[in-house]
């Protein structure tokens, strides 16, 4: 996988925009898929601190105040053991604002050795929970996605 990944034209909740710049967060994966972060050398954790993950099937963005499992975490070697350990794509209480298309193992077979394990070569789009939103997602009506891409 890769340890520096780019992305452009992410805006976030409120205002500002998601870093353009991700690094492989060290000793941290999620679903045997390395878990990026906005944190560079010697950043301080904070609650706009930036997360490229995989939930088990999409890859989602989002950021430290989006994960209440995380209130209490103010130090950054803390994030790996909570990614590793602890999260679970259904049952960890968190939220995000992208979310990519459904990467399934024939989509990963199609990919490049850099591409199967890292948020590279898919589409975006606004994250949403709701159910008929994720049924649209399943049943191939995706309009909705952005051109921006990793």
């Amino acid at each position: 996988p890769c340890p520096v990944v780019e992305a452009e034209g992410f805006s976030k909740e409120g205002g500002g925009q998601f870093t353009s710049t991700y690094y492989r967060l060290e000793g941290a994966d999620t679903y045997y898929r390395p878990v990026y972060t906005s944190l560079g050398g010697n950043e301080p954790l904070t609650n706009g601190t930036d997360f490229v993950l995989f939930t088990g099937e999409r890859w989602i963005m989002s950021y430290k105040d989006l994960f209440p499992g995380l209130k209490d975490v103010t130090d950054k070697e803390k994030l790996a053991p909570f990614f590793s350990q602890k999260f679970h794509g259904n049952f960890t209480s968190y939220n995000a604002v992208y979310e990519s298309e459904p990467v399934y193992i024939t989509k990963i077979l199609e990919l490049d050795a850099d591409d199967k394990a890292s948020p590279l070569s898919i589409r975006w789009r606004n994250f949403s929970s709701d159910t008929a939103s994720i049924q649209q997602l399943h049943t191939g009506l995706q309009k909705d996605f952005l051109d921006t891409k990793f």
